[in-house]
């Protein structure tokens, strides 16, 4: 779409964006590939040794750090947006989460 068109060079190059747009013009796809695809290319960073470091059941020995922060205004929007990147992350082998 024109706004993904848009939105792709920006968040290739790490930038922030906001975007407003009605809704089915692609915002979500717009900036959920660059995401998923900045993930898949940058090595993770182990935070194992670190004071926050994470212990448990879920995670095992040792942890890292996340790769990918996306707040949203409403549940009703993280809810939509965590229901499009579940086609993605499992296809970019990522685990997500949405709180």
């Amino acid at each position: 779409t024109l706004l993904q068109s848009h939105l792709w060079p920006i968040l290739a190059n790490g930038l922030d964006v906001l975007a407003v747009a009605k809704s089915g013009s692609g915002k979500k796809l717009g900036f959920l590939l660059p995401m998923f695809l900045r993930a898949c290319t940058e090595p993770r960073e182990r935070i194992e040794g670190h004071p926050g470091h994470v212990k448990g059941p879920f995670v095992g020995s040792s942890a890292y750090s996340p790769r990918i922060l996306l707040l949203t205004s409403t549940r009703e929007a993280a809810c939509q947006i965590e229901a499009q990147a579940k086609h993605l992350s499992s296809a970019a082998g990522i685990t997500m989460l949405a709180l």
